[in-house]
C-alpha cells in the first residue's frame, strides 16, 4: 500500500492538521508520500479535480493511482485503520 498525503505548502502558510496527520503516520511507521499541493502544478489540479476536494490534508490510501478510498482531515479513526492494514 502506498499512502500519499496531500498537503499544503508551507509557505502558503500553516496546515495543523496537515503537521497532526504526517506526525500520527511517523509515529505508527506507516510509510507515506507527501505531496505539496501546487495550484499551478496541472497534474494536482487534475487530482483535485477528480477527487472533488479542495481543503488539505486528502489522505489517499492506496494512492493516487486509486483515489477514491480518499478522506479529509485528521481522522483518527480512519488513521488507525492504516496502522492495522
Amino acid at each position: 500500500m502506498s499512502v500519499v498525503v496531500i498537503t499544503k505548502n508551507p509557505a502558503e502558510g500553516v496546515c495543523p492538521q496537515c503537521r497532526q496527520v504526517k506526525k500520527f503516520l511517523e509515529k505508527g511507521s506507516i510509510p507515506f508520500e507527501e505531496i505539496m499541493f501546487d495550484g499551478d502544478n496541472p497534474q494536482h489540479k487534475e487530482l483535485l479535480d477528480k477527487i472533488g476536494v479542495r481543503t488539505v490534508p486528502i489522505v489517499l490510501p492506496q494512492g493516487v493511482s486509486n483515489p477514491e478510498n480518499f478522506f479529509v482531515g485528521f481522522n483518527v479513526n480512519k488513521l488507525r485503520e492504516l496502522k492495522e492494514a
